[in-house]
């Protein structure tokens, strides 16, 4: 019995090599049509990823200039180098925000910022910091206190919360729940 399956074993081998397999073994290559995807399938496919985007992603509007979060890590960062300008230089240092040109500035270091149009602000600090309901001041003293509060962005539906305590000058951002 032994002769019989070697006798069969060199025949589905001879066949086999016939066939279009090589020396490696590989099974033979067969064209029946369904070796690739067709183009017909590859559309029908891109145009379901297409539709569920287009359902599954918010639509959103381009927005112009920075967003809030650039805005707000702007503003935070420009009132911690305040801070520590005041503490190195043991000086009182000021960040001033103009109402009536939507601009803030480190007083004495580099040029006023532009805030958006379509972002609204409002700050909340001592009286004596306000000028003429115009200008507004966040102070930072030599000794690293400052005279604190609490600058509010809001831009459509977000808003943001930049507070500056007034005994440590330390500087947060707290973004509100919608």
């Amino acid at each position: 019995m032994s002769d019989r399956g070697a006798t069969i074993g060199a025949r589905c081998a001879q066949r086999y090599r016939r066939l279009g397999a090589g020396e490696s073994g590989a099974p033979p290559k067969t064209n029946t049509g369904e070796d690739g995807v067709s183009l017909v399938e590859l559309l029908v496919v891109m145009a379901i990823l297409a539709l569920v985007a287009t359902v599954a992603l918010p639509a959103r509007a381009p927005e112009r200039g920075p967003s809030l979060a650039v805005l707000a890590a702007d503003i935070a960062g420009k009132l911690r180098a305040a801070r520590a300008l005041a503490v190195a230089q043991s000086r009182d240092v000021a960040f001033a925000f103009d109402a009536e040109a939507r601009t803030y500035v480190v007083e004495g270091a580099g040029a006023p910022q532009t805030l958006p149009q379509a972002t609204d602000l409002s700050i909340t600090t001592a009286r004596e910091f306000v000028r003429d309901a115009k200008e507004a001041r966040l102070t930072f003293f030599g000794d690293g206190t400052s005279s604190g509060g609490t600058i509010r962005l809001a831009h459509r539906q977000r808003s943001v919360n930049i507070n500056v305590a007034w005994l440590t000058s330390a500087v947060e951002i707290a973004w509100d729940v919608p």
